[in-house]
C-alpha cells in the first residue's frame, strides 16, 4: 500500500462528531475523493518549514545520512508544529 493510499484510508477512518454511531468519512466521500483530499492535503504541505529543514540537516548527520530517517523527523516535526 502506497503513502498516499494509507493516507487516504486513515481519512476514511475519520469521524467528525462524538456521538456514537456517526458513520465514518468513508460513508460519505468515495475512495477516489478521498484520495483527492489527500493529494490536495500533501500539496498544501510540500513546502517545508524552517524548523524542518533544520531538523533535516540535524537527522540527516545524526543517522547516517539515512534519508528514510530524515523524512521521518520531518513528518515529526510538522506533526509538532501544527
Amino acid at each position: 500500500m502506497t503513502p498516499i493510499e494509507r493516507a487516504a484510508r486513515a481519512l476514511g477512518d475519520i469521524r467528525f462528531e462524538d456521538e456514537v454511531g456517526t458513520p465514518p468519512l468513508r460513508s460519505i466521500l468515495s475512495d477516489r475523493e478521498l484520495t483527492a483530499a489527500v493529494r490536495a492535503v500533501i500539496a498544501a504541505i510540500r513546502e517545508p518549514s524552517a524548523a524542518m529543514i533544520d531538523d533535516a540537516y540535524e537527522s540527516y548527520n545524526a543517522n547516517g545520512g539515512s534519508l528514510r530517517d530524515v523524512f521521518m523527523d520531518m513528518i515529526d516535526k510538522m506533526l509538532e508544529e501544527g
